[in-house]
């Protein structure tokens, strides 16, 4: 049991740079994907946001147009 374990510390030694390399790259597409789900959600908030605005300002305009008549 001990030289199976030893063998595979090995190998994991031998190996150790690509295993950090696929690592890396795994923990940057999540971070990726994360970020681009972040990024749509403030985009989507902020068209939101402007239509809201733009309503308000267009009805204040009305409340003003009315007032002056």
């Amino acid at each position: 049991m001990c030289d199976f374990v030893d063998k595979r510390l090995e190998t994991i030694r031998k190996y150790k740079d690509i295993i950090m390399m696929f690592g890396g790259a795994g923990a940057a597409v999540c971070i990726y994907m994360d970020f681009r789900t972040v990024v749509q959600e403030q985009a989507e908030t902020s068209a939101k946001t402007a239509e809201i605005l733009r309503t308000m300002d267009l009805r204040l305009s009305n409340l003003e147009h009315q007032n002056n008549k």
